[in-house]
């Protein structure tokens, strides 16, 4: 498949939408946490006939609430989408569990609309660890290492399995995988460059315990603000050790982990997603805001629904 990475800013989305087009858009976060959305949110609204659909996600239970109603996350979703089909759809992943949005794209390829689009606003400045006065405070415990539903591979043909961290700022949630599964080995994946110049360094840091029990030539680099590169790794990555089972897991960005769902999806049974489910307390985990940027994952969608 020959993929384009389709990416606008708020202001080219808004100027590109035709006046009063139907568009519906997602989040699951509360009005508060969308605040530094409102001058997207005014100017859709303003343009377009847009309706904003707040989820309010459980993740302990995988219950979905909307309009006072609640679901299991994907007899909800089903519901929500067939109500939502045939406008084009924006989801807003800035905040997004990634158990959530995994299953929002499983069965977005049962769903009929025109343009799929999801939004992303970049933290500019992470919360420092208010117990530890450490770097990060991204997430106050972690739910289990449930695989994330739909998005699991058996390996039936016992291949040697390779475990592929995209790794992020908190070195332990590795280190926990690797100490609780036996991977044949592992190939970890850095940013490089970072949504900041020297964010890869903190990364290396916070990793370090793991990077130094590998080789040099094993570590590979993924931009950090795109889904293509990150797809287009764990292809190259299948193609290098294609008679081993990829064992992926997100801990990097949320554009990278974006880009693994969508590989998972269009490639479905090929690699498996390993991952620890963490759970925020609801505090901010950044304290200001950086770039918008809004992918088109249509073809992605498509591709996933003709391999049906």
């Amino acid at each position: 498949m020959n993929l384009f990475e389709k990416e606008f800013s708020w202001l080219e989305f808004v100027d590109k939408c035709a006046e009063g087009q139907a568009l519906a858009i997602i989040s699951n976060t509360s009005q508060e946490k969308r605040n530094y959305l409102q001058g997207f949110l005014d100017a859709i609204h303003k343009k377009c006939n847009s309706t904003d659909i707040a989820l309010l996600y459980d993740p302990d239970k995988d219950i979905l609430r909307i309009n006072s109603k609640e679901f299991n996350v994907p007899a909800g979703i089903k519901e929500l989408l067939d109500s939502l089909s045939n406008s084009p759809l924006i989801i807003n992943i800035s905040t997004m569990n990634l158990r959530l949005l995994g299953a929002l794209l499983k069965y977005l390829r049962f769903a009929d609309f025109s343009k799929v689009y999801c939004l992303y606003t970049e933290p500019k400045k992470y919360a420092r660890n208010r117990e530890t006065g450490g770097d990060f405070d991204l997430y106050r415990r972690m739910k289990s290492y449930d695989p994330i539903q739909g998005y699991v591979s058996t390996n039936v043909e016992n291949k040697p399995e390779k475990w592929v961290p995209f790794l992020g700022f908190e070195g332990d949630r590795a280190m926990q995988i690797r100490e609780l599964y036996d991977f044949d080995d592992c190939v970890p994946v850095i940013t490089l460059p970072s949504y900041k110049p020297a964010w890869q360094n903190f990364i290396i840091r916070e990793n370090l315990s793991l990077l130094n029990g590998v080789g040099s030539s094993s570590i590979h680099y993924v931009e950090a603000d795109s889904i293509l590169d990150a797809y287009d790794k764990i292809e190259k990555l299948s193609n290098l050790y294609s008679n081993s089972l990829l064992r992926i897991s997100p801990f990097g960005t949320k554009i990278n982990s974006l880009g693994i769902l969508l590989y998972a999806l269009t490639h479905e049974g090929e690699i498996d997603i390993v991952y620890d489910n963490p759970i925020e307390d609801g505090a901010a985990i950044s304290e200001d805001i950086g770039q918008t940027h809004i992918f088109d994952i249509s073809e992605y969608i498509q591709n996933a629904k003709e391999r049906e």
